[in-house]
């Protein structure tokens, strides 16, 4: 599958994403998406997104150079899928975020809410 984020949460701070197996440490992985401020789209228009294997991982959210999430939930990925994940302030406390998925594949439903750990 096929995956972007757009920031579209003004109360967060640049963030990284990791796409990771569930329950992996993240310690010492490196974000699939790094540091998205505010407005941004990664990756950029006219970048490959990135690519990931269909099957169950967690994504996490966790300010730019920290490994402290401020975001987690575990997905299932479709074979083929093309994901946009656009991430949206739940109030206006700091980094108090949740994620829209809005996807094309085999599901009955276009968009829907990742529901956070």
């Amino acid at each position: 599958a096929r995956v972007r984020v757009v920031n579209g949460a003004l109360n967060a701070e640049p963030f990284d994403v990791y796409l990771t197996a569930v329950g992996a440490d993240i310690a010492a992985a490196s974000p699939a998406l790094a540091a998205i401020g505010y407005k941004q789209a990664k990756p950029a228009s006219g970048e490959d997104p990135v690519e990931v294997a269909a099957g169950a991982h967690q994504v996490r959210l966790a300010p730019a150079a920290s490994k402290t999430p401020l975001f987690s939930a575990n997905v299932t990925v479709p074979e083929n899928g093309d994901w946009l994940l656009v991430v949206l302030p739940d109030d206006l406390a700091a980094n108090a975020v949740r994620v829209l998925l809005v996807r094309s594949d085999d599901s009955a439903d276009a968009t829907d809410e990742i529901v956070g750990e």
